[in-house]
């Protein structure tokens, strides 16, 4: 087993993604890795999101992770299946990480973000990083 080269991480924004993407790097240090920090935004919710993304990423600006890391913003405009599917082609991404969340049923039906079932319907292998409170 060689590793893998390209590793998405899907990113919400919420205050457990600095730790997600840190247990990520932790997890392949071994390997010559490189993680695309993806959110797939939302066009209502931009302006906080941006603000929040752009906090994240100078979390993680410094020297040591150049080159290892890079964060965009994705916009989806109309199917969440084709904007996932084509940055992962795009990227030659071989593998997903991800937090996995407990979603009531209301933020299930009024959210368009990258689903469960999206990341399922990609055909890759997927990490579930649950990251310790």
């Amino acid at each position: 087993f060689l590793g893998f080269g390209n590793i998405m991480v899907g990113v919400d924004l919420g205050e457990e993604n600095q730790a997600l993407i840190a247990r990520v790097l932790l997890l392949f240090h071994s390997f010559p890795v490189k993680l695309f920090c993806v959110n797939f935004l939302v066009p209502r919710k931009q302006k906080e999101e941006t603000e929040r993304f752009q906090t994240l990423m100078n979390e993680f600006s410094n020297n040591e992770f150049k080159g290892k890391i890079t964060f965009e913003m994705i916009e989806i405009q109309e199917d969440n299946q084709k904007a996932s599917d084509t940055y992962i082609r795009e990227h030659n991404i071989e593998l997903i990480a991800f937090q996995p969340h407990k979603r009531s049923i209301f933020y299930t039906l009024f959210t368009a973000n990258i689903t469960k079932k999206n990341l399922f319907a990609t055909n890759i292998p997927l990490l579930a990083m649950p990251v310790k409170n």
